[in-house]
């Protein structure tokens, strides 16, 4: 009997190793051939970063457009891009951001194991639990999104909070240090970093103490200190203009699209983690207000603080913008999965036959999942990539200034031209101040000396074509409209998605 159990946390080292690497070699090879269409397999938005990063690798400043220096960005990300792209014309960018998702993707497995020996979860548990989890994420991070370093750095974070020992000086600079990398790494996760440091906080019977612990965790934070400080010293502006963007509302009463869109469109991304998540939120505040000293003080802080982290931060971006939320933003719900997941497994030790069908589960969804995902939406069809493809082929007989809303990410990066992101969320506050009081597109454009514009969204109606940017805002959010009364200069129609060239005065086909 001795000698069973040691087999059995063989068995399942040896399965969560098989899963993990079955799903990263096919998304390897789904990332990587045919390599011409490689594009098409990152997010629209991690182009934002890589233009950006590439013009900082080369000289031309923190600029999307070369023109406009912006702080549109989570930084710490942006770091590493820039270093990814040093030396060799941004050639290396896409190999090293697939290496560093692999190693996001394992670095997320080990550290689940390491929280959840810390919650008190058996060896079969932890295996499960952490190969399901680090599934999830590499759902989240597979477009090259910051979310690649914020999920390693957050259960890095969390591990050290799990700690028993004593909270000691040491630990609160520790944690303070860390949690500004985690900030620097996503910023809206500095929600979780007050809940967290809230409720250790609380425990502390001393008033002293507490002024003394603060002291210490604030002189932790000196890097999230210093980014606020430069970005006020070179962009004139505390926070970033991407944040900003999205924030532009007429007025401030709660509105109901951030939540929307978490179950609308209803993808098997939201399938698999925002369900969950939602479900897994409601069981853990209902097990904790039931039975709160089931746990030891240390997990009750982790535990009521990823418990309330989906909900402080829907909450506040209900209140702060109506654009709708991305898969990348459902990342609290998964940590709310995880702590719901090993507060279960820590108290009710479900026997031997639960967790080898837990383990199958996993092995059919992931294995399923990402199988038919790579079969049904290779890069090659990714309609993004395929327009900005088609602006790239005419940007080349066509230079001058370009300027498009959504989905202006990918072409951005693939033209030789400028382009102006006509959204905010890559410019500075000098275009957010022109935005906020609504002009006409047509003004803003002909402002920017703008040659050809960019649409996909375009309805056309009493002779001319009407757009609206930034498209995706809500309608309480400050837009531009535009009309542009002539046939467009191309156009281009993948998957369904029309994407439409203006040529503005002065601006005639070559």
């Amino acid at each position: 009997m001795m000698q069973s159990q040691p087999r059995s946390i063989r068995l399942y080292r040896l399965w969560s190793l098989l899963i993990l690497g079955a799903i990263v070699c096919i998304d390897l090879l789904h990332r990587f051939y045919p390599q011409s269409s490689m594009y098409g397999a990152f997010d629209d938005d991690f182009f934002y970063y890589a233009q950006i990063a590439k013009h900082l690798a080369h000289g031309a400043g923190s600029t999307f457009d070369g023109i406009h220096r912006t702080n549109g960005y989570h930084p710490l990300w942006l770091l590493c891009l820039t270093l990814f792209s040093f030396g060799d014309s941004g050639r290396m960018l896409f190999p090293l951001v697939t290496i560093t998702a692999i190693l996001a993707v394992g670095s997320i497995f080990l550290l689940s194991m390491v929280c959840l020996r810390k919650f008190g979860v058996a060896a079969p548990g932890r295996y499960v639990i952490a190969t399901l989890i680090a599934f999830q994420s590499e759902l989240l991070l597979r477009g090259g999104m910051e979310i690649a370093i914020a999920l390693p750095l957050i259960l890095l974070l969390l591990s050290i909070y799990l700690s028993p020992r004593q909270h000691d000086a040491l630990f609160y600079f520790r944690s303070g240090l860390l949690s500004s990398l985690c900030i620097l790494s996503r910023l809206d996760s500095i929600f979780l970093i007050v809940l967290l440091f809230s409720f250790t906080l609380m425990a502390q019977k001393s008033p002293r103490a507490s002024l003394g612990s603060i002291a210490v965790f604030a002189a932790g934070l000196t890097p999230l200190w210093v980014y606020f400080l430069l970005n006020k010293l070179l962009f004139k502006t505390f926070t970033p203009v991407s944040a900003q963007a999205k924030q532009l509302r007429l007025h401030r009463a709660p509105q109901l699209e951030p939540l929307r869109s978490l179950l609308h469109p209803f993808t098997t991304v939201r399938l698999l983690v925002v369900v969950p998540g939602i479900l897994s939120t409601v069981v853990l505040l209902a097990f904790l207000l039931r039975k709160p000293d089931r746990f030891s003080p240390a997990a009750r802080t982790v535990l009521w603080s990823l418990a309330l982290f989906p909900i402080v931060h829907l909450a506040i971006l209900c209140f702060l913008s109506d654009w709708p939320l991305w898969y990348w933003y459902f990342y609290p719900l998964l940590l709310s999965l995880f702590a719901c997941m090993a507060a279960s497994a820590a108290i009710f030790a479900p026997s031997p036959k639960a967790w080898i069908a837990l383990a199958i589960g996993v092995s059919v969804v992931s294995l399923g999942y990402t199988t038919a995902f790579n079969v049904i939406h290779p890069p090659r069809k990714n309609a993004l990539f395929l327009a900005a493809r088609d602006i790239a082929g005419f940007s080349k007989t066509h230079p001058g200034i370009y300027a498009m809303g959504d989905r202006s990410g990918t072409p951005g990066y693939m033209i030789s031209s400028p382009m102006i992101q006509l959204e905010g969320l890559v410019m500075d506050e000098t275009y957010l101040d022109k935005l906020r009081i609504q002009p006409s597109l047509n003004s803003i454009l002909s402002e920017y000396g703008v040659n050809y514009y960019v649409s996909s969204d375009a309805t056309f109606k009493d002779g001319c074509y009407h757009t609206r940017e930034p498209l995706q805002a809500g309608p309480d959010s400050a837009c531009m409209l535009g009309a542009f009364c002539r046939q467009p200069d191309a156009t281009f129609t993948h998957n369904g998605i029309i994407t439409r060239i203006f040529a503005l005065s002065g601006s005639a086909p070559q």
